[in-house]
């Protein structure tokens, strides 16, 4: 026997320019950038690839570039997502030509689906040409190539719904894969029977020839199902082939069975077999017209006969045994030795073949939930990344602070050097070095700031003072009452300048001693000068000194571990960021983004898992250094204990006492200096804005005499018009030093019978200066101060008082007022005074006329 398959066609179809429609697309999705996207040398590639695919190039030639071909569409497919791409190319194709009439019909769609299903159905049919090809030579490879094109129809069946193409609907679909399986099965099974003696097998061949029969029958049943379209598809001889193969496999296994149960010494059943087998082989002769060459049904018939005749014989001579006359087929078990091979395992290394050139071609073709599903994976790698550089972060942060609190490098060789040298004289000489460059910072600080001669700075105060206060008294008398609110102000800013000078007069000692570089260190290293080198033989206890040593060897061992760590904590950390910015997936999500939410976390999760092993890296690092430092600050103590490094002789006791005495005055005074430099130079300009305005109150006095700002209000005059904003406008609005810069000027109400008046709004002095000052506010009507509260500014008893004219000189600065004795209970605002001697620079422009009425009545 030979094996005979049913000859299938292909489809045909008409070319297509990908170019076209490629570049269609992204120009009008990216616009003007399209090109970008596009590569012209992949799409030519492309387009000559489906050429080659229906070209008339041998049928193995041809299933490759069809599946190279397909892997394309399919990479196309993925990225374009749900959304059915739009590309202007029309997908023509005919139907396969088993006769003329549907030959020529032909179906036009712009769908890429389409165009997969027609390539699919193609390769599916070149499997089944392969197969026939190489079937004679090689029974295994035809074999596997007829379970592809059984998963190639299958899938076609499945995936293709109500497709226009009778080709690919779904009943005929179906149809050409039970008969492909049905093939491959036979052909699994001819192998067997024309082996050199199939007698040995028998059991075998009529198990398998039973699943033939079965799969033949199934195609049998689907051709003759009234509702269904595979009646009417194909040629007329392919159903009576499948008839004739039908029965006369039932013929082989009924036949095949029988020798088995011989073998079994079961005669009885034998017979009955043997007795079905030659009846079947009967049915099967008036439908082997097409099938003469490759079965000879009367050959095998008379086989049959002859050994029906044999068994009968040896029955009625020997056995006999009772002949079962009804017997049936389906007690026979059936072996299907055909394993289907999906079409997405036959894709998948044609898929990895033409990625890259993918990747290249379709960049531009990307759907937007590939991208959302790509952000929900990007998210989970910057929660990792971010984990890890806090925790590396807090781990730097504690070895930094660990070493820098404790000095270890130059402690551990300090400890090295004593011990070797056993001289434990220079215990305080890391205290030394630690002031050493913290107080050659404040020197230098103190000699570059323009305020370090605090007596002149006080002369400079002074004669501000002054000059201000001879201009008042030159002011006419129509200016009294800004001259008094001028003056006001002086002697509040004198009171806080009390306050700045009184805090650094107690520190000008140790500031002239920061200003004197040589007097500074001779007074520091008098501390060390002075100490007693000899320690007392007492005081030594050198039992444990080779003890010690090696203690401290090996804390260096561990200080060069805790750096390494660090820097391969580093190492791991940069190697991650690295991996994280490297890695992409939108390939791995693109293939498998119809993936429900539950299934796309568990891929990002394994995705996910290659970077723990950096991640574990890290978190070793980390637990290492911890355990590193805590064994270092043990072995540290130990070493103390053993040394007693920390019992100190009482002369060297008494010494740093000194040393750290002198250092802490020192460092307060700096603190002082820090907030006196800061208000005094707030001080000098306000003292400058305070003087500019004097001098624009006498310019506009001299340019207005025919005006009186000030003149009694029992004079019925009318209004003039508002005065021009000069330069006193701006002068105001330099002047203002008010840390509210939102303080709104000083208004005064409206009264009907008065003329015009001037109010200049005076503002106390603050420690800092706004952008944006309040407005220079000038009205048409006879104004009076707004009944506003005075501002409380805590003054000493020690403070003058205010003085009823303008001709008292100002005061100078005093000495700072003494502490009050804890007895004495301070109000909140003397004790925010007392806290911050500069407060009062902060306070806001706030006057009452109240202060001032004896002057303007």
């Amino acid at each position: 026997m030979k094996p005979s398959f049913i000859s299938l066609k292909e489809k045909d179809t008409e070319k297509i320019k990908w170019r076209k429609g490629l570049s269609s697309y992204l120009q009008r999705v990216y616009g003007s950038s399209w090109s970008q996207f596009y590569n012209e040398k992949l799409a030519k590639d492309f387009d000559h690839l489906r050429d080659t695919s229906n070209s008339d190039l041998a049928a193995e030639s041809l299933l490759e570039q069809n599946c190279k071909y397909y892997a394309y569409l399919e990479h196309l497919y993925l990225r374009n997502g749900n959304a059915n791409m739009k590309i202007n190319s029309n997908f023509v194709w005919y139907e396969a030509g088993y006769n003329t009439a549907l030959g020529s019909e032909s179906f036009t769609q712009h769908s890429i689906i389409f165009e997969k299903a027609c390539t699919l159905f193609n390769i599916a049919v070149l499997l089944t040409k392969v197969a026939d090809e190489i079937v004679n030579d090689d029974y295994k490879t035809a074999v596997a190539d007829l379970s592809k094109a059984v998963g190639c129809f299958e899938y076609i069946s499945e995936n293709f719904l109500n497709s226009p193409s009778i080709d690919l609907q779904a009943d005929n679909t179906k149809f050409l894969a039970s008969l492909c399986h049905a093939e491959a099965q036979e052909l699994f099974l001819l192998k067997l029977l024309n082996g050199p003696d199939p007698k040995k097998q028998a059991s075998l061949i009529s198990k398998l020839s039973m699943a033939t029969a079965k799969l033949y029958e199934s195609c049998h049943n689907q051709v003759k199902n009234p509702g269904l379209k595979v009646k009417s598809y194909g040629l007329p001889s392919w159903a009576t082939d499948i008839n004739f193969k039908y029965h006369f496999y039932e013929s082989v296994t009924a036949y095949y069975h029988a020798i088995a149960l011989e073998n079994q010494q079961k005669f009885g059943e034998a017979i009955g077999f043997v007795n079905l087998a030659y009846n079947c082989a009967t049915s099967a002769i008036p439908f082997r017209a097409h099938l003469k060459d490759s079965f000879d049904v009367d050959t095998f018939r008379t086989t049959v006969d002859e050994y029906r005749t044999q068994l009968m014989r040896d029955n009625d001579y020997i056995y006999h045994d009772i002949i079962v006359q009804n017997v049936q087929l389906e007690t026979v078990k059936s072996m299907d030795a055909i394993k289907v091979v999906s079409w997405d395992n036959q894709l998948e290394p044609f898929m990895k073949e033409v990625e890259e050139k993918c990747d290249v071609l379709f960049k531009g073709i990307v759907s937007i939930d590939v991208y959302e599903k790509e952000s929900i994976y990007s998210e989970a790698k910057a929660n990792i990344l971010r984990r890890e550089n806090e925790a590396a972060e807090m781990a730097d942060l504690s070895y930094t602070s660990f070493i820098e609190f404790t000095n270890l490098p130059s402690l551990l060789n300090d400890l090295s050097n004593s011990y070797k040298s056993g001289s434990f004289h220079n215990r305080d000489e890391s205290q030394a070095n630690l002031m050493r460059p913290q107080i050659e910072s404040w020197a230098q600080l103190v000699k570059n700031s323009p305020y370090k001669n605090i007596e002149e700075q006080m002369s400079i105060i002074l004669n501000k003072r002054n000059g201000i206060l001879q201009q008042l008294q030159h002011l006419p008398e129509s200016e009294r009452e800004n001259a008094v609110k001028l003056k006001s102000s002086l002697i509040e800013a004198s009171q806080s300048d009390e306050k700045i000078f009184g805090l650094i007069k107690p520190y000008a000692e140790d500031i002239a001693i920061l200003l004197n570089t040589d007097k500074l260190w001779a007074v520091f290293n008098g501390f060390n000068q002075n100490t007693d080198t000899t320690e007392s033989l007492l005081d030594i206890d050198d039992t444990e000194n080779e003890k010690v040593i090696q203690k401290i060897k090996y804390l260096q061992e561990l200080a060069e571990k805790l750096r390494l760590l660090k820097e391969e904590r580093g190492r791991n950390l940069d190697e991650l960021k690295q991996n994280i910015n490297e890695d992409d997936i939108t390939s791995l999500i693109i293939k498998n983004n119809s993936l429900s939410e539950s299934e796309l976390k568990r891929l990002f999760d394994a995705e996910l898992e290659k970077f723990d092993p950096l991640s574990t890296r890290i978190e070793a690092t980390i637990f290492k250094q911890s355990s590193i430092i805590n064994e270092i600050k043990i072995e540290l103590d130990n070493i103390f204990k053993l040394s007693g490094f920390h019992d100190k002789t009482s002369k060297e006791k008494e010494i740093s006492e000194k040393r750290g005495k002198f250092f802490e005055r020192l460092r307060d005074a700096m603190s002082n200096f820090s907030i006196f430099t800061t208000s005094i130079s707030k001080g000098l300009q306000f003292y400058e804005s305070l003087q500019k305005m004097v001098s624009h109150l006498q310019n506009i006095s001299k340019s207005s005499t025919k005006q009186n700002v000030f003149s009694s209000p029992t004079i019925d005059s009318p209004p003039p018009l508002q005065p021009r904003p000069s330069e006193l406008v701006s002068g105001m609005r330099d002047l203002n030093i008010s840390s509210n810069a939102n303080a709104q000027p000083m208004t005064v109400p409206i009264t009907a019978q008065a003329p015009v008046s001037m109010s200049i709004p005076v503002p106390a002095p603050a420690s800092s200066y706004s952008n944006a000052p309040p407005p220079y506010n000038v009205t048409n009507q006879h104004s009076s101060l707004s009944q506003r509260p005075a501002p409380q500014i805590p003054v000493s008893t020690a403070s003058p008082a205010v003085p009823s004219g303008l001709n008292q000189p100002p005061l100078p600065p005093k000495n700072p007022v003494a502490e009050v004795s804890p007895g004495v209970i301070i109000d909140g605002q003397e004790r925010n005074v007392r806290q911050n001697p500069t407060a009062f620079y902060n306070n806001p422009s706030v006057f009452d006329e109240n202060m001032y009425s004896k002057f303007s009545r």
